[in-house]
């Protein structure tokens, strides 16, 4: 492959599990950028703003997004986790700065987390509602996240769509 460089024969397991954990951080370091420039500038009204009756608004889809990166990398550790999922899709009321300082401490959180996975924890089986080994729950992190990432983003298009004059940064325009 022209450009990029191949993995050291030598590699040993924690050198992989370094590897693996920096590579699942940098997925996820991506996501919680993507999530800030997501909220940044939309006021409560459009965070809590749901497309369908049924739809979730942005606060619950990053609160949740940011809640089940946390189970995951726990249960990754084969540590339980005490949660209530529900309470998430109820957020209500966060302003664009609160969503930001969750997306921070769970950056931080998370970052503290996968310095602790070891070699062992990668190949433990780890049964919760479905049965994983660590490095399946680890690598199902970026992997969910991104499905709601998506979904945020097409939330907030579909809100700027349908309130214009909400749009973040929207330059003037010399016909106005």
């Amino acid at each position: 492959m022209e450009g990029s460089t191949a993995l050291r024969p030598e590699a040993d397991g924690a050198d992989l599990v370094d590897i693996i954990g920096r590579s699942v951080l940098e997925l996820l370091h991506d996501g919680h950028r993507e999530m800030r420039d997501a909220v940044n500038g939309l006021g409560a009204d459009a965070l809590d703003w749901r497309p369908t009756t049924t739809g979730n608004s942005i606060a619950v889809l990053v609160a949740h997004t940011l809640d089940a990166e946390r189970f995951l990398l726990r249960t990754a550790l084969d540590r339980t986790f005490e949660r209530d999922r529900e309470a998430v899709f109820r957020i209500h009321g966060q302003s664009p700065d609160q969503l930001v300082g969750l997306i921070d401490s769970t950056t931080l959180e998370l970052d503290s987390l996968v310095a602790e996975i070891t070699t062992a924890d990668l190949g433990r089986i780890v049964a919760r509602r479905q049965t994983r080994l660590g490095a399946g729950w680890l690598l199902r992190a970026p992997e969910h996240s991104r499905e709601h990432i998506g979904q945020v983003f097409l939330t907030r298009d579909l809100w700027l769509e349908r309130s214009p004059r909400a749009e973040p940064d929207r330059a003037p325009t010399a016909d106005l």
